[in-house]
């Protein structure tokens, strides 16, 4: 997995979770077409509403998946550099992802989901059954990745 310049189909988001055993720090989003459309009216609706207390609204959703990344490498910078949260990728091979590092949980996600804030940004946000543990994404401009995406 490589940081890619230009736009590609997968994002890799800054992740972390509150969980005493285990650990996250990305989560991967693969961004088809037809999801950036289903995700373009979900941030249309949003954008349009108008009551006054609204602060998000969550949608079932989940990302490819969670992840620690153990390796020392760009990624690695990547991770480090505390004013980049999200980026472009690249992969050198589809069987990459069999490869990753996932979080060191015991029990399955109980719920997952995407928040979609009225500015264009977004954050995806599990929990675990049993012990409630709390994965989440960093807050994202999910609105500049879809029309970066869109430009190319």
């Amino acid at each position: 997995m490589r940081i890619s310049e230009s736009p590609t189909l997968w994002v890799i988001i800054k992740a972390t979770t509150y969980s005493k055993q285990s650990s996250c720090n990305f989560i991967l989003v693969h961004l088809s077409i037809g999801y950036c459309n289903h995700l373009k009216s979900i941030l249309k609706r949003v954008s349009e509403e108008d009551t006054p207390n609204f602060y998000c609204l969550n949608i079932w959703d989940a990302p490819f998946g969670w992840f620690v990344h153990t390796a020392q490498d760009e990624i690695e910078a990547f991770l480090s550099d505390e004013g980049v949260n999200w980026s472009f990728i690249s992969f050198d091979s589809h069987n990459e992802i069999r490869d990753f590092t996932k979080p060191n949980q015991k029990f399955m996600f109980k719920e997952q989901y995407i928040s979609f804030f009225k500015g264009g940004t977004a954050m995806f946000q599990a929990y675990t059954d049993e012990t409630n543990d709390d994965y989440h994404s960093v807050e994202f401009p999910l609105h500049e990745m879809i029309s970066l995406l869109e430009k190319t």
